[in-house]
């Protein structure tokens, strides 16, 4: 097949070797990141056993030892996030002056469209890179886009652009079978085991689309594909653990005391327990006095708590964010501090906001050139996709908010019952527009000139 011709033509067999090994090591880190981002408490344990083997517990101590793990990365991911999702952008096709939603919106609604972005973004706020494949089901005719992460994903970069993709091989699991599908501008195929096979209905492997349907969002470019992950986040999150865990354990020592029995007869084995009486006969002269003392812990909660809480605050300032966000200190900055903490935070998500568009807009060029080659449907192909971010209503003003739902009536996105909705909290388009009605009506015996 031509990928393996694509990875390996005019390499050196040494340079090649040296590549392959370097991305072995590259998937391997973004395998162990992947634990700790989707929350794989099985997983974690065996990085965290990698991490602390010598480095301070022994083989032994790692046989019983469980590990505390409190996930931090989703919340500060979250919090990075937060205000450019809050609200679903508002995204149009258009085909000169005329919009042409009749069947984007019905898709994009079906295929989850926004809750995917919104995955892939966290994603990338971590790993650097992450994917969207959109993927039609021929058996249930139905499309759906899958997130894809960089630990599920081996990547030959174009030579004129090595930010561009020449050849990509994508791990995904089927039951217990490990699949992976490799795409090049010009062939489609699978790898299974040692086997490489095509579709039933594509027997010779080729692309339908001409391109690879895959969309990337990169946050920053690095000096090769995929940049530097989230170090700090990263490490911050193994380092959390291994405090949580030794705390833990400098917590069970200090409750379960250590005996140190002195010329008390005891023999190996014996146990002491409420009401256990020790007798000591014929004791001799110069012999030390019995004595049965617990060895307590000096162990300083408070200093190692204190120096986590602060490590969380390092942590919240690499990542954009202010320190007050993880402090548990009401008064932890002044209101000046957060001003400009919050200023920012909020040019760093107008920036966010210039890679999502780009990325929004090719995304959903994909899905029109899947969605088009295998469904009944069709979605203008001639029409231009526009991407327009709506601002965090928590952060705008009153005159703000009016021109956003003037805008959004505009484009017939929402109404009043949306806004009702919106305001009030209410939990059905039902009831709120059973309120309009009634207000309507109340004003209407209030003053019957009003139209």
């Amino acid at each position: 097949m031509l990928y393996t011709n694509t990875i390996n033509e005019g390499l050196e067999l040494s340079f090649k070797s040296a590549m392959a090994k370097s991305d072995i090591i590259r998937q391997s880190l973004h395998q162990d990141m992947a634990a700790f981002y989707f929350n794989d408490y099985e997983e974690i344990c065996e990085v965290l056993k990698k991490d602390t083997l010598n480095n301070p517990y022994s083989t032994e101590t790692l046989k019983t030892l469980q590990f505390r793990h409190v996930d931090q990365i989703e919340k500060i991911l979250k919090r990075r996030a937060a205000g450019i999702y809050s609200q679903a952008p508002i995204r149009k096709l258009m085909a000169g002056e005329e919009t042409e939603d009749k069947n984007l919106i019905p898709l994009l609604d079906e295929i989850n469209y926004s809750r995917k972005v919104k995955e892939c973004f966290l994603a990338a706020l971590f790993f650097n890179v992450a994917f969207i494949q959109p993927v039609y089901d021929t058996e249930t005719g139905a499309m759906r886009l899958d997130v894809i992460t960089p630990n599920d994903v081996a990547v030959k970069s174009k030579d004129s652009d090595y930010l561009q993709i020449e050849a990509i091989k994508i791990r995904k699991c089927y039951g217990k079978e490990i699949r992976y599908s490799v795409w090049t501008d010009s062939e489609h195929y699978y790898i299974e085991g040692e086997n490489e096979y095509s579709y039933e209905n594509n027997p010779d492997g080729v692309n339908p689309f001409g391109v690879i349907p895959v969309s990337t969002l990169r946050i920053r470019e690095g000096w090769d594909f995929y940049g530097e992950p989230n170090w700090n986040l990263y490490l911050f999150q193994k380092d959390f653990d291994v405090n949580l865990t030794e705390m833990k354990l400098a917590e069970q020592r200090t409750l379960h005391h250590v005996w140190l029995a002195v010329n008390c007869g005891l023999k190996t084995g014996d146990i002491l327990t409420p009401g256990h009486l020790i007798t000591v006969n014929d004791l001799q002269e110069g012999q030390p006095i019995p004595s049965l003392e617990s060895v307590t812990s000096n162990y300083d909660f408070a200093g190692v708590r204190e120096n986590t809480d602060w490590l969380n605050k390092i942590v919240a300032l690499s990542q954009g964010l202010s320190s007050s966000s993880v402090s548990t200190e009401v008064d932890d900055l002044s209101g000046i501090a957060k001003s400009i903490d919050n200023q920012e935070l909020h040019e760093g998500r107008e920036e966010m906001k210039q890679i999502l568009y780009d990325f929004e807009v090719d995304l959903l060029e994909k899905i029109r050139m899947v969605y088009n080659t295998y469904s009944g449907q069709k979605l203008n192909e001639n029409g231009e996709f526009y991407v327009e971010f709506i601002k965090d209503p928590a952060s705008e003003t009153i005159q703000e908010k009016i021109q956003r739902r003037e805008m959004e009536r505009g484009y017939g996105y929402k109404n009043e019952i949306d806004f009702a909705i919106e305001d009030l909290e209410l939990s059905s388009r039902e009831e709120a527009a059973e309120l309009l009605k009634r207000n309507a009506e109340e004003i209407k015996q209030l003053n019957p000139e009003a139209e």
